[in-house]
């Protein structure tokens, strides 16, 4: 249950030793991934022209 937007979630999974927390976490984990998603959709970026985190963060921006 989000009580945040009073909705109710359903999830399907074999692994029933998680806690209603750890899904929580993978809610939140899964709109990054949807997000990243978006990013290589809208910004298809083949080619970096360096291979250290500044460079790459510098040609996204």
């Amino acid at each position: 249950m989000d009580e945040k937007n009073q909705k109710v979630y359903e999830f399907l999974s074999n692994n029933f030793l998680f806690s209603p927390k750890k899904w929580e976490i993978y809610k939140h984990r899964w709109k990054i991934e949807t997000m990243f998603n978006r990013l290589k959709q809208n910004f298809p970026l083949k080619n970096f022209s360096g291979d250290s985190p500044n460079a790459i963060k510098t040609q996204i921006l």
